[in-house]
């Protein structure tokens, strides 16, 4: 596999197809130790992180391989992943309802080595350019998205004040520029914050549903996914343009990423 690569979590095949990002066909697929894929994500090294929901389970794919390295164990629902500059995996995790948690993988482990308790669900994760840790999740007191940030080592969280009122989180992730980006599925759509804001500049909409979002390397490019069009739409970014709709062979689009991945 060569070039830009868009990975999708085709959860009804029990795959994560893969498609040019430049011809937005499909160039192969990934069906080993998959499980009801869900979030995706991609390292600077170009390792695929698959949440697979069926298995309870995150499995690694180096660059170029669609036989998995490694498989962490320990989530019951696992939703969305991310890795830190440290090699610290992130893990949220839906549960059974009554014990949502963010898990943390310590650089090599494949089992939870620090567990951070969420009262309703965590969803969409992300980090900045210093390790700190962002969790969007579905506050079930206030009835809206919040999200929390972790200096790196902390399992105590600061609420950024964002309070996105009878949303429901999804995807999570930053632009070149320290912009948040927040998938709101009710919206449905993507809300842009800039750096201490807790209103957002803009919101990316005109999608039939919104569930995972990933930026392309230059951040020119953004990409939601819609797990019951099932496709992916790419609009250009910031502008929010329509460009192109990845769909061929796809029977769900939950998780979505991007190699080589976004700078931050």
């Amino acid at each position: 596999m060569h070039g830009s690569q868009l990975y999708v979590a085709d959860q009804f095949n029990q795959r994560v197809a893969i498609f040019s990002q430049n011809s937005g066909e499909p160039t192969g697929q990934i069906t080993d130790a998959i499980a009801g894929p869900d979030g995706l994500y991609v390292d600077p090294g170009g390792t695929l992180y698959v949440c697979n929901f069926g298995a309870g389970t995150v499995t690694e794919y180096p660059r170029g391989q669609t036989t998995h390295s490694k498989t962490l164990t320990g989530t019951i629902g696992p939703k969305y992943v991310v890795k830190g500059h440290d090699g610290t995996v992130y893990v949220s995790d839906f549960g059974n309802g009554s014990n949502s948690n963010l898990y943390e993988y310590a650089h090599g482990s494949t089992t939870p080595t620090t567990t951070i308790p969420f009262a309703t669900f965590p969803a969409g994760v992300a980090l900045d350019t210093h390790n700190k840790l962002y969790v969007a999740y579905n506050d079930s007191n206030n009835n809206d998205i919040e999200v929390l940030k972790f200096s790196p080592g902390s399992t105590q969280g600061k609420n950024l004040g964002i309070h996105i009122k009878s949303g429901n989180a999804g995807g999570l992730t930053f632009d070149s520029q320290g912009d948040l980006l927040l998938d709101d599925q009710s919206l449905p759509g993507v809300d842009v914050f800039p750096p201490g804001a807790t209103s957002p500049s803009q919101q990316i909409k005109g999608f039939n549903l919104a569930y995972q979002i990933a930026l392309n390397h230059k951040d020119t490019h953004l990409f939601v996914s819609d797990p019951f069009g099932p496709s992916v739409a790419e609009v250009a970014y910031p502008s929010g343009t329509p460009i192109q709709t990845f769909s061929s062979g796809l029977s769900g689009a939950f998780g979505v990423a991007t190699s080589p991945d976004s700078p931050y």
